[in-house]
């Protein structure tokens, strides 16, 4: 595939909380200082990229072409709650650790202030005479491509994406989203699951909107976001 003409870049990006405890660390006898409130923040995530052909003579949906799945780094940071309720310190310390991950100004931007709420939300909801936070937060960069179709020349090769077969799509298990739950958006629309909701989960445990993830597996039989396989014919 070459000569692609890009076109309406987006990117959309998730932040949701893999593993969250607190607890309350043994203070030092020796020492007349209160102890100190920390917060050890690990994050790993992917980078997701869809590339989609479009034809502006007609109205029909755009067709996935390909994509790849590249792994972030892992990061781990450990700040204390003065660094934290300090926003801009927060923020730079965090941007230091994941200044690795090859995203742009405006991706880190909002990774950060996702981050923040996240823990922010954590801090909120811990017991009041713990005062060490772990969190573990998972980040999915999802960035899609849009490339003019009349530009794509495939040197007689034929892409096509191969769909799941159709009982695997309907035995696909239901699920009900409680009202406040952190669950996220679904990746294939790219809106939040509102309210109290009934969602689809694939056997990876990614969860979508039924009638997004349906249409999706008919034309690609992996999962939008980790690449799991479902059956195919």
């Amino acid at each position: 595939m070459s000569n692609m003409a890009h076109q309406r870049p987006n990117s959309y990006i998730q932040v949701l909380p893999d593993a969250v405890s607190s607890t309350r660390t043994q203070p030092d006898p020796k020492s007349s200082k209160p102890d100190e409130f920390l917060i050890s923040l690990q994050f790993s995530g992917n980078s997701i990229s869809y590339y989609w052909a479009t034809n502006q003579q007609d109205s029909t949906d755009p067709r996935l072409l390909d994509w790849a799945n590249r792994p972030l780094l892992e990061n781990s940071i450990l700040i204390n709650l003065q660094e934290f309720m300090c926003r801009e310190t927060a923020r730079e310390s965090i941007a230091i650790e994941l200044e690795d991950w090859q995203v742009s100004d405006e991706e880190l931007r909002r990774i950060i202030d996702m981050a923040l709420g996240r823990i922010r939300k954590a801090v909120i909801s811990m017991p009041a005479r713990h005062n060490f936070l772990y969190l573990h937060l998972r980040v999915d960069l999802i960035r899609e491509q849009f490339i003019d179709a009349s530009t794509i020349y495939m040197d007689d090769q034929v892409v096509r994406m191969v769909p799941a077969i159709e009982s695997s799509i309907e035995s696909l298990e239901r699920k009900k989203i409680v009202a406040g739950s952190a669950v996220g958006e679904c990746v294939v629309c790219m809106e939040e699951f509102s309210g109290e909701c009934e969602v689809v989960s694939m056997p990876c445990l990614h969860v979508f909107h039924e009638d997004c993830i349906k249409k999706w597996l008919r034309t690609s039989h992996y999962c939008p976001i980790c690449r799991f396989e479902m059956p195919t014919s």
